[in-house]
């Protein structure tokens, strides 16, 4: 709400103003309607012919009154001190359509022991609905004290209850709606005459200024006069009266522009100035009021000194009821404010007079309205209007009016929307009837003669009601509508009203409280739709749950907690008195700001909202609190009392004055832990007997104020809702997935203050009182310790004694002599603040002190007496020594604090931030250079940095441990709450195990295609270009990779001859199994009778059958089948089982008839009797018809293909006919994404331990294809895993691992990989777990690993029971799982390279093994493998059995070569034998063989040996496999199959991508690199060349998940040797790799490699293009990695000037995401990279608009209400969590735009619409917002609140997460910054050095977050006058200038911190380059008045200064 109280003047340019209006209202037709008014025409429905008749006996309605007959509201309330008074009144301030604006004069009287008074006039703004006003106080006067009323409230209902001071109070109302008054209170008076020769004279008004009835007394005086032209002679007075004349204050509030031409004063007595509004005076009032004594027994009166014959008219606070001589009112209105309205027909006839217009209107509903006060003089020469006040819910400040002059009409435009209108004046009333000139009859909301009205009843479950008119009802519950009543269904009622009725269901009745709401749903008008609410509505319905009996929240409105019970509002605490109005009983509080809606922020609850108001005691005065709780069951019950922190502690609390409850009370909130003081909600359940009467419950406290916030009664009926087995259990599964899933914070990089740069830190100690004591104090007096303070957590308060507090440093163990004999600059400084009694004296004394205490210099401010910090806040006091001389060896400090009021209590001065610092000590600088610093990258600046990082980390090598234990305690802790009731070692497992061991699914579809060739070209064309890509798209959305295979692709006859096809067509089947297609045609295929072989189809079976053991049942069908049959048969046929239901046949319609066919050869020789009887040209035309039809087949293929197709169709496999190509593909496309939704149906994607799962499969499987050799070390394995299986418990030998040695390359991993699966194979009841460390990503963590080992033991087992969360119990708990495990079945587990073992945190202690444990549980085998190093040290230390695997030797070699070339039926003579294991190069395993699969493959024996001598000529593995793609191109290339490029294009290909490439990837890419050189029907590699060329690279590849990549590097760098040996070539690769991708759809494997390759070709043009494409743009958003390949892109082009404006225009220029609903995926995309790059104005335009469309989109399926802690207001708002991240980032974007008051509304905004926090993911959002509301706080050096937010936050996200995790540990990182900000330097370490520990092991060393951490810790360092912290901010630069490049904004932030410390350390050159680069980077980026900017410049001139 924005409030305006300046006066501005109007009339002289209402063109001007006219033009704001009209702005105002483009706004306001942008802004949301009301609610419904979205609803379409089709809603709102013409009269139907009939409606139906049905009589709802509904009540008669209510009497419509428009006009009141009364002419104000008033209201009185009283109570005791300190007791605030609640005054309830009648006036509702949900004034609907139009709005509405009231003036309030309230007054209060109070006279225990001395009297006072307190008096305000105040301007409301009414809200739309939802009890929302707006509140601007015009003037105040009276004693208003520490108690700062008024405050304004609302009841329950909307009704006005403004909050007043102690004592008798009173409200009286005038507003500019009718219908809450006619207005006619104010009495007109005309002034005498000036007496000749002056100017001015004296009205008597008859008021007396001391007669008060006992509410007080004001008035509202408004004052005219003729004047000159040019002048503005009348004005507006509050006027308010106390005990005595001299008390009386006068106020002008129309402002600056009206004349102030009246005095005040009284009969007798000398005339008051009217004081000005002005803010700074806000309370007080009375010190400079001069003191008149008033003659014993007179009665003084009011009278005002003004120009000769004025005109006034007095409104009184005490005069309710029509007057004589009423001042002339008028009420009108307009349906819409741009049209002209007329408040004056003639206002010629009035001139001297003035009025006070009171405008408003409404825009939308909740606090959519605007509200504003105008003074408007009628002269001679014309009009003048002035706007005096106002506020508005949308607009700056609500002058949104303009009143002129039109033909001597007053006439008031205003917005284009509902306004009403209403005026006082001075002007004689000549209409006394209200109903003559108050106009508002008419409808507001429709701008219709006769108002649309309706009503609404609730009974039960049953809603009824009725409107006036035909139109739609909308019936909504909690703010989502849950009925559209057509206007046909509306039901006829007997007296002509229209009704209609709805039952609720049982979910919409359910337990717990419900706001109903009903609309109207019409139009205006101009047809256009609006909603009005009817009456009745809103309506709450409250179901509680069994055996609730009472229920109340103190302070607060109704409130349903998250266990369904409903709270009732205070209301039912107040007492109605039939005298003196409302009655207060009891003082109400709120710990939570009142102005804020911000109880999430309350700790140890998710029911804040039942916390943030309270009832407390006032110790002395209202030291005692009675309930009387309407509750009148007998028998047990239970209390429930809820409170804050200890403040029910030690107090006496009494049921019935019988039971005393209060050490039970006490004894439960000691158990109940502080998260944060005097923050932390409580809750204690007392059991108590009830006799049956009402119980009473008492609070009297002792000491200390007691505090109570809510109140609950229950029977044992009643039980708490807790979540089942299942709940829990999903609960913890979606805390793991978010844990590790959930993106980390990003981190905010602080600037160093520049009044600190080269200064010491903080040298006092417990400066503030952190410590929660006085300790390192010397004091004396009352001193009391308090929350708050200036930009701390803490601050020191002083009594009514007289309070002394002292503190000396010494100099000497901070500094050496030398330099504090060189006069060092020494600040002392501290901060204070007035007390709660408005006053008190300070005084701050500093010294410097010598050796033996002598005084050498003194400075002090003397005593501030009458402190008055009201507006300014806290006042800063520094103190400068400069050029004292030597000596000083101690500094004191001495504070004097006092409340001068001598109340009893704390309520004097507020002191804090006390701080003694001494200008650091610094050598000469030398190597001064304006130049940056070196800028290293590379491994050498990675090793530097780790080591750096180390050095910190062993500083604080202590405390860090400490901090470890105390978290994994914490961990322990949550672990035992949060799991299952059953433990791991009190889990059942099943009786046996269940053996459901993982099996490994690859995400890959490989789909073979069988069909003859030549009858399926069309449908092949379809398939391919159509349904195949289609179903690779879904595919690659789900993580799984789409090949195809089509042998018959491609194939000639002429490219059969080698003899293959048979074999290669049944392996690919074994590939794809078992997904298989068949499209059977007319044609039988290739195939031979034994009457007639086919020399080469023999040829194939022949191979097939001796190379193919498995294949050798194919010899039985060698005649009368055909290969599509053999393909048939072994796919589908001959092993049905096999096919697991993926096997699909596709019978086309036959297109030829068999008397088509040629006969079959036997035939024709029969028929050539009769054909030799016809004519040569018939037999020639007969011959050439039956060539045409047959197409090479005869009737003998028809009939074996009709054979064919019957068994197919009698076999049970899923069938498909089809006529049509087309028609058979969508089959093929349905049945194949069938198979896709069963294999991996949505959201089966793989999680991250199954990733990890598949990337060691995917590693082992490689590696034991073929392994010969290592017998010896396979039996040693064997028999340590026997001995360990016959090992008992009573025997001695401890159960410990093996240990495998050996050397890089010695070929340990393909041991142990061939070992696991020889021992798996034998042994498959056993449990086997095979981790490659290394592998992957994830692989090297051990938690990792062991997080994995318990996932696939439940998986094997069957065991339900939980993995542990937390890390601590991961290793604690391995030994029980295991033993668990060992009892039902054998265990091995297998661990390779312990020497790779990594947590990443640099320091970890996880390759000393020490996670293992010490002895391994019975039936436990463990088989490790390691290289010397750490690990190797622990396994030699622990003493665990080794083998060790040695190089090759020449019996092993021999061994190999034989039993290798035996396995594939090949032998050697004696010379190539020894060729091979003579050769010293064949050691190495990697090298034997790979020479030996190219021996076996050679085809040419009596060459063999000069091959092999060829081969070994290649000195090691790389220059072997360059070799071998040289016999590659040969067989590839070089054959009667001419593939030319085929080796070079596909390796280099692999060589090319980033990631790899798929199979099917390879062969499009293939294709497309061949089009030019071969023919068209060739274009794609023929599937019988592709094949045998995939088996034989297939050895030396890796496939993970169908992504195919080098399985190691020395065919990779054999492929660049070969292939790549230039940049040139290098180049054309890439770009020809790149070129492809291009002509593929836009996917994810699309933007993995195309803006790569690119790169490296260094093609940037199109790169650019390629970024700036909206799909790619996203998809690289949608990933980390991507992320950052995006702003390396940027960066290779150049920086990021152009980012913003690029992406913006596209997106603007973009029709197709324009129309998309999935736009604001990639608004909220470019929002977060602008973001990232430093381009905040476009991230803040992106998310503005963003919000706006998703709250548009989202409302009416996620609404909720919000309701306010403190007052009765609510609001529907979407709360749909793509809305609330849109706030955040809002917020964060603000936070670095240095608009910290946007910020915090948006973080408001997000955490108050959280208002129900269940589900893990609430509770991280909430987080999100706490967190930027303590940023935001922090920012605005507001520490004590800040703390709070981030203290909230590490809770809640400690119990999602962990106290571990790294999101906890960046909060952590935070809270350190703040710590930083009061000089709590060792704690601030502390906390970052753990953010970076964890968060290095998640991201490594060199990344931004990262760097952000090690600035803080710079910054830490630099206060410590640490020189490291150079060294830090000097790493950090290099890191973000690695990732983001030198313009960032930041860069410019870290060049700032390092400028600063170049300062300080007098290198004042390098500073100006840093600052200098600072400032430019940041005016790149951000505003000119950015607060960094500011920073930088006066860095700069400050160096200037240094430097002169």
């Amino acid at each position: 709400m924005a409030s305006k109280s300046a006066s501005k003047e109007q009339g002289a340019a209402p063109r001007q103003k006219m033009a704001f209006v009209t702005a105002f209202n483009l706004v306001k037709k942008q802004a949301p309607g009301t609610k419904g008014s979205s609803r379409t025409h089709e809603e709102i429905e013409d009269v139907p012919q009939e409606l139906k008749k049905l009589d709802l006996h509904l009540p008669p309605p209510k009497e419509l009154k428009t006009i009141a007959d009364f002419p104000c509201m008033t209201g009185t309330a009283s109570c005791q001190f300190p007791i605030p008074a609640f005054i309830k009144t009648d006036f509702s301030v949900n004034t609907k359509h139009g709005g509405g604006t009231a003036l309030v004069l309230i007054t209060s009287l109070y006279d225990l022991n001395y009297h006072t008074f307190t008096s305000e006039l105040c301007l409301i703004r009414c809200g739309f609905d939802g009890n929302h006003c707006g509140y601007t106080p015009l003037a105040k006067g009276g004693n208003h004290t520490v108690y700062r009323y008024i405050r304004m409230h609302t009841d329950a209902e909307g009704n006005l209850s403004p909050c007043v001071r102690f004592g008798f109070s009173r409200a009286t109302i005038i507003s500019n709606v009718a219908e809450m008054g006619h207005g006619g209170s104010a009495q007109v008076f005309t002034g005498p005459k000036a007496e000749v020769g002056a100017s001015t004279a004296v009205f008597k008004s008859g008021i007396s200024v001391t007669r008060h009835e006992k509410y007080g007394k004001a008035l509202l005086v408004l004052c005219s006069a003729s004047g000159k032209e040019g002048t503005h002679p009348c004005n507006a007075y509050f006027v308010a009266f106390g005990y005595k004349p001299s008390e009386m204050v006068v106020r002008a509030i129309a402002g600056e522009g009206c004349d102030d031409v009246w005095k005040f004063g009284s009969s007798g007595e000398p005339e008051i100035e009217p004081g000005s509004s002005d803010e700074a005076e806000e309370y007080e009032f009375t010190d400079e009021d001069e003191e008149i004594k008033t003659k014993p027994g007179s009665d003084a009166e009011l009278e005002i000194t003004g120009p000769s014959e004025s005109h006034y008219s007095i409104w009184r606070s005490d005069v309710n009821a029509d007057v004589g001589n009423q001042a002339k009112v008028v009420h009108t209105q307009a349906f819409r404010g741009s049209t002209p309205t007329i408040l004056v027909e003639d206002f010629s006839k009035y001139v001297g007079h003035a009025l006070l217009v009171m405008c408003s209107c409404s825009l939308g509903d909740n606090d959519m309205t605007s509200s504003a006060l105008y003074m408007v003089t009628i002269q001679s020469w014309g009009i003048k209007s002035s706007f005096a006040s106002g506020s508005s819910g949308l607009s700056n400040g609500g002058d949104d009016w303009v009143i002129s002059d039109d033909n001597k009409k007053l006439v008031i435009v205003g917005p284009d929307a509902p306004c009403r209108y209403s005026f006082m004046s001075t002007i004689p009333e000549d209409s006394p009837s209200p109903q003559k000139r108050c106009f508002q009859d008419s409808c507001l909301a429709t701008g219709r003669e006769n108002k649309y009205r309706g009503a609404v009843y609730v009974n039960g479950t049953s809603i009824t009601g009725w409107v006036s008119r035909m139109s739609a009802v909308k019936i909504m519950l909690n703010g989502q509508t849950i009925e559209l009543v057509k206007a046909s269904q509306l039901l006829e009622q007997p007296d002509g009203r229209l009704g209609f009725q709805r039952e609720l269901s049982e979910d919409e009745n359910s337990l717990g409280l419900k706001l109903l709401q009903v609309f109207g749903v019409t139009t205006d008008i101009n047809n256009e739709p609006v909603s009005v609410e009817l009456e009745g509505s809103p309506h709450r319905i409250v179901n509680q749950p069994p055996g609730l009996l009472f229920a109340v929240n103190l302070g607060g409105p109704m409130y349903e907690a998250l266990n369904k019970v409903v709270f009732y509002g205070t209301e039912i605490t107040f007492k109605a008195a039939e005298q003196d109005g409302m009655q207060c009983l009891r003082k109400f509080a709120c710990l939570i700001s009142p102005d804020d809606n911000l109880y999430n922020m309350m700790t140890n609850t998710n029911d804040g909202f039942l916390y943030g108001t309270c009832n407390e005691s006032h110790p002395e005065f209202a030291d005692k609190m009675t309930y009387k709780i309407p509750v009148t069951k007998s028998g047990k019950l239970t209390l429930q009392l809820h409170s804050v922190s200890n403040y029910m502690k030690e107090h006496c609390i009494e049921i019935n004055k019988k039971s005393d409850i209060s050490d039970e009370v006490t004894r439960r909130l000691d158990q109940i832990p502080e998260v944060v003081p005097g923050y932390t909600a409580k809750v204690v359940s007392i059991p108590f007997e009830s006799s049956g009467n009402k119980v009473k419950l008492n609070f009297d406290n002792y000491k200390s104020k007691c505090l109570l916030s809510a109140i609950v009664v229950h029977d044992d009926t009643y039980k708490e809702p807790i979540q089942s087995r299942d709940e829990k259990k999903q609960e913890r599964e979606v805390k793991q997935k978010l844990a590790d899933t959930l993106v980390a914070l990003d981190r905010s990089f602080s600037m160093k203050q520049m009044k600190i740069a080269g200064w010491s830190s903080n040298l006092l100690s417990n400066p503030s009182g952190e410590r929660g004591d006085m300790s390192h104090w010397n004091f004396s007096g009352d001193w009391k310790l308090s929350e708050g303070g200036n930009q701390t957590e803490t601050m020191f308060v002083a009594s009514y004694m007289r309070c002394v507090k002292y503190q000396e440093v010494e100099l000497v163990q901070h500094f050496s002599e030398k330099h504090l004999d060189s006069s060092p600059e020494i600040q002392v400084s501290e901060s204070f603040r007035e007390g709660c009694d408005q006053g008190g004296f300070y005084w701050l004394t500093a010294t410097l002190l010598g050796q033996d205490g002598t005084v050498i210099e003194q400075q002090t401010t003397g005593q501030q007496d009458t402190i008055n910090t009201r507006s300014g806040g806290w006042i800063p006091v520094c103190f400068t020594f400069k050029n004292y001389g030597p000596g000083v060896r101690s500094v004191g400090i001495e504070t004097v604090a006092k409340d001068m009021k001598m109340w009893a209590g704390h309520f004097g001065p507020y002191v804090s931030a006390a701080c003694i610092r001494v200008k650091s000590e610094v050598t000469a600088a030398a190597g001064d250079n304006y130049d940056d610093i070196p800028l290293h990258t590379g491994a050498s600046f990675t090793k530097d940095l780790d080591a750096m990082v180390r050095g910190l980390y062993a500083r604080h090598k202590d405390e860090l441990a400490e901090m470890q234990n105390t978290l994994e305690e914490t961990e322990v802790q949550r672990g035992a709450e949060q799991d299952e009731a059953k433990t791991p070692t009190q889990a059942t497992p099943r009786p046996k195990p269940s053996h459901q061991r993982i099996k490994r699914k690859k995400r890959e579809i490989r789909v073979f295609v069988s069909s003859t060739f030549r009858d399926f070209t069309e449908e092949r064309e379809v398939l391919i270009k159509k349904a195949f890509r289609e179903l690779n798209r879904i595919c690659l959305d789900r993580g799984v990779f789409f090949t195809y295979v089509d042998l018959r692709w491609g194939i000639t006859a002429g490219q059969t001859n080698d003899g293959k096809t048979i074999s290669i067509c049944l392996r690919e089947i074994e590939k794809c199994r078992p997904y298989f297609i068949c499209l059977m045609g007319d044609r039988f295929g290739w195939s031979q009778r034994q009457t007639r072989p086919d020399k080469l189809l023999n040829k194939s079976y022949d191979y097939a059958i001796e190379n193919f053991k498995p294949l050798e049942w194919i010899d039985q069908y060698r005649f009368e089948s055909s290969v599509t049959k053999l393909e048939i048969m072994h796919a589908a046929l001959k092993d049905k089982a096999l096919n697991q239901g993926r096997t699909f046949f596709y019978l086309r319609e036959p297109r030829i008839k068999r008397e088509d066919l040629e006969p079959d050869e036997d035939e024709d020789e029969l028929q050539a009797g009769v054909d030799g009887a016809k004519s040569a040209a018939e037999q020639k035309d007969a011959s050439k018809k039956k060539k045409t039809k047959s197409m090479g087949e005869t009737q003998w293929h028809f009939d074996r293909q009709y054979q064919l197709r019957k068994s197919v169709e009698t076999s049970g496999m899923p069938l498909r006919r089809y006529s049509t190509a087309d028609e058979g593909c969508t089959l093929i496309q349905d049945d194949l994404m069938w198979c896709i939704d069963q294999d991996f149906p949505p959201g089966t994607e793989l999680t991250a331990l199954q990733r990890e799962h598949e990337a060691h499969q995917a590693f082992a499987e490689p590696r034991r294809r073929i392994y010969i050799g290592g017998l010896e070390y396979i039996k040693q394995i064997n028999e340590f895993v026997l001995k360990v299986g016959r090992q008992t418990d009573q025997e001695e030998s401890a159960n410990v691992p093996l240990i495998i040695l050996g050397e890089s390359g010695s070929g340990k991993s393909a041991l142990v990989a061939n070992w696991s699966h020889q021992y798996q194979e034998a042994n498959p009841d056993a449990f086997l777990f095979m981790h490659f460390i290394g592998s992957s990503s994830e692989s090297a963590s051990h938690l990792n690993l062991l997080r994995r080992l318990y996932e696939e033991i439940k998986q094997f087992f069957g065991f339900e029971m939980t993995v542990p969360s937390s890390h601590r119990n991961l290793v604690l708990e391995l030994s029980t799982w295991l033993q668990m495990a060992a009892k039902q079945a054998k265990v091995v587990l297998v661990l390779d390279a312990l020497n790779q073992l990594d947590t990443g945190t640099g320091a970890g202690d996880e390759q000393d093994l020490k996670w293992i444990p010490k002895e391994l549980p019975s039936n436990v085998c463990m088989i490790l493998s390691t290289l010397p190093g750490r690990a190797m040290d622990a396994v030699t230390a622990a003493g665990w059995p080794s083998m060790r695997v040695n190089p090759l030797n020449v019996n092993e070699k021999s061994d190999i070569v034989t039993g290798y070339m035996n396995l594939y039926g090949k032998t050697l003579n004696e010379e190539q034998r020894s060729m091979i294991i003579d050769a010293k190069q064949t050691d190495n395993p990697l090298y034997l063989k790979a020479l030996l699969d190219e021996v076996r493959m050679y085809g040419n024996f009596f060459q063999l040996t000069t091959a092999i001598k060829e081969y070994l000529a290649a000195s090691n593995p790389g220059e072997l496999f360059v070799k071998i793609l040289d016999r590659m191109e040969k067989d590839f290339e070089q054959s009667i199959v001419e593939s030319p490029g085929l080796v070079r294009n596909a390796t280099t290909a692999l060589w090319c991508s980033h990631r790899g490439l798929s199979e099917q990837e390879l062969l499009q890419f293939l294709k497309y690199t061949n089009i030019p050189l071969i023919s068209s029907f060739l274009c794609k590699v023929p599937g019988k060349v592709w094949s045998p060329f995939y088996l034989s690279l297939e050895e030396n590849l890796v496939n993970r998940n169908g992504i195919l990549n080098f399985f190691h590097d020395h065919l990779r760098q054999a492929v660049e040797r070969k292939y790549l040996s230039t940049p040139e070539l290098k180049q054309e690769a890439f770009l020809t790799l790149a070129n492809w991708f291009n002509t593929q759809d836009i996917d994810e494997r699309y933007v993995e490699e195309v803006p790569y390759c690119l790169s490296q070709a260094k093609e940037f043009k199109r790169l650019r293009a390629t970024i700036l494409n909206v799909a790619v743009f996203e998809r690289l958003m949608s990933t980390e990695e991507g992320k950052f390949e995006l702003i390396k892109s940027w960066q290779l082009l150049g920086g990021y000037e152009e980012v913003e404006e690029l992406y913006l225009g596209i997106l603007a220029r973009s029709e197709e995401w324009e129309k998309s609903r999935e736009r604001d995926s990639l608004i909220r995309a470019m929002a977060g990279f602008f973001m990232q790059l430093g381009l905040l104005k476009g991230a803040r335009h992106l998310n503005e608009r963003l919000l706006s469309e998703l709250e548009t989109r989202y409302i009416g399926s996620h609404a909720t209400i919000v309701y306010h802690h403190a007052k009765y207001e609510y609001k529907t708002k979407c709360i749909h969590p793509d809305v609330l991240e849109v706030l955040i980032s809002l917020g964060t974007v603000s936070i670095k735009l240095g608009d910290l008051d946007a910020a915090r509304k948006h973080f408001h905004e997000a955490l108050q619409r959280r208002n129900k926090i269940k589900t893990p993911e609430q509770k991280l959002q909430l987080v999100k917002g706490l967190l930027g509301m303590g940023s935001v706080l922090s920012l605005k050096l507001k520490a004590d609140e800040a703390i709070r937010f981030l203290r909230r936050a590490e809770e809640v996200a400690t119990d999602v997460l962990g106290p571990k995790h790294h999101y906890v540990a960046a909060i952590n990182g935070q809270i350190g910054q703040l710590y930083y900000s009061q000089s709590k330097l060792d704690n601030a370490m502390l906390l970052h050095l753990w953010d970076l520990k964890l968060t290095q092991s998640d991201v490594g060393l060199n990344h931004p977050r990262v760097a952000a951490i090690l600035n803080n810790c710079g910054l830490v360092l630099d206060d410590m006058n640490d020189k490291m912290s150079g060294e830090v901010f000097q790493a950090v630069l290099g890191i973000l200038v690695g990732a983001y490049g030198k313009d960032h904004v930041d860069v410019a932030t870290i060049r700032f911190n390092l400028g600063l410390y170049f300062m300080a350390s007098n290198m004042y050159q390098r500073a100006k380059y840093q600052f200098d680069e600072a400032l430019r980077i940041s005016e790149l980026f951000l505003e000119r008045d950015h607060p960094n900017i500011q920073a930088t410049k006066t860095a700069l001139e400050k160096l200037a200064e240094f430097m002169q």
